[in-house]
């Protein structure tokens, strides 16, 4: 094979993995959203902003520890399966926590071990859907209405879960996208300029 033709093969081998790479995990996540069962995860306030990754919310749940006996042997990092159920209200509730995958219908989603608290017992869960990112010209509107909800309202990120992977579809506040809320928020600051 001449050098102008493996040349020719590489590129056309780079183009169709830059295209299929991103294209699967869009259709992956697709899939869970079609599929997969939906977990309303409650959420407390905070809001960072990444330069790099670009604007978002940085989503910290209310279900995210969790009381092991053998705190001695867990380890920052480690891979644990967070096995749910849902509450009276309908909301995420942390069942168990293990170190292998369950087997069975079991709803469950792959996650890291955040830190352990040795005083409480408690192992805290660092969830891979704990990122919001949106529109950068919504995003600062957004950071202060979720910012601002405390106490007053509830707020849920909505999580589809299927085979141990999950898919953030979106963040509420009161049962209303935040997108929403943003988008009535623009509205009523542009009527108070004119």
């Amino acid at each position: 094979m001449s050098k102008q033709k493996i040349i020719i093969l590489i590129f056309v081998l780079t183009a169709f993995a830059q295209i299929f790479v991103p294209a699967k995990m869009i259709f992956d996540s697709e899939q869970n959203i079609r599929q997969g069962n939906e977990f309303l995860f409650r959420l407390r306030p905070v809001d960072p902003n990444d330069p790099f990754k670009g604007k978002y919310i940085m989503l910290y749940f209310e279900q995210n520890s969790f009381p092991v006996s053998d705190i001695e042997k867990k380890k920052s990092g480690e891979t644990v399966y967070v096995l749910l159920t849902k509450d009276k209200e309908g909301y995420a509730q942390i069942l168990s926590v293990q170190e292998i995958p369950p087997i069975g219908e079991q709803d469950f989603i792959e996650a890291n071990v955040a830190y352990i608290n040795t005083y409480d017992s408690l192992l805290i869960i660092d969830y891979p859907f704990n990122k919001y990112y949106m529109e950068e010209s919504k995003a600062a509107l957004a950071e202060d209405i979720y910012r601002d909800i405390r106490d007053k309202k509830t707020a849920f990120a909505s999580i589809f879960v299927k085979n141990g992977k999950a898919t953030l579809a979106g963040v509420y506040i009161d049962g209303v996208p935040i997108e929403q809320l943003v988008e009535e928020k623009q509205a009523e600051l542009e009527n108070k300029i004119e």
